[in-house]
């Protein structure tokens, strides 16, 4: 029984001695998949592009003011008539 004990045992250290890289590896891969979704997070808000809060600030972004919008409105109708 103690052979049998000895030769599983030997067994068992040679596998453990096998398999420590992969042990390492699954040891550090919380702290990796928490580094990249960081790096990943960040970047995706710098390019992130700001809001605007209300219509009337998107429109004065897009220099859509008072007579602009009158005067596309208008063109758009025409075009609408025509068609």
């Amino acid at each position: 029984m103690s052979e049998a004990y000895d030769r599983l045992y030997e067994r068992y250290e040679q596998l453990k001695e096998y398999c420590k890289s992969f042990l390492k590896a699954m040891e550090l891969f919380p702290e990796k998949v928490k580094a990249f979704l960081k790096k990943l997070l960040e970047k995706q808000e710098k390019t992130k592009a700001p809001k605007t809060k209300n219509r009337a600030e998107k429109e004065t972004a897009r220099g859509m003011t008072g007579y602009k919008k009158w005067k596309l409105r208008l063109i758009k109708r025409s075009l609408a008539f025509i068609r």
